[in-house]
């Protein structure tokens, strides 16, 4: 199972984002799976949208001045922060 942790000022968050990979073919230094077939091209694929949207939370709870921690933009990532108009 894949999961992705996001540490802010030493506390850690940790979800699992429903997906496996052969950890024979995982690279734990690049947070990537190692290959060039498809099915690896289209898993780091979604890693990488993964991340972006993780630093776009990031941003804009910045951005906008609003605190947060790991557990609020895990909050937001999975949909149950939602902002107030």
């Amino acid at each position: 199972m894949v999961y992705i942790r996001i540490t802010i000022n030493g506390a850690r968050t940790e979800f699992s984002l429903q997906r496996q990979c052969d950890s024979e073919k995982w690279d734990p230094d690049k947070g990537r799976v190692i290959g060039k077939t498809e099915d690896v091209r289209s898993f780091n694929a979604y890693l990488d949208r993964v991340q972006s949207r993780i630093y776009e939370i990031f941003q804009h709870f910045i951005s906008s001045g609003i605190e947060f921690d790991g557990e609020r933009i895990k909050a937001r990532y999975l949909g149950f922060d939602v902002e107030k108009a």
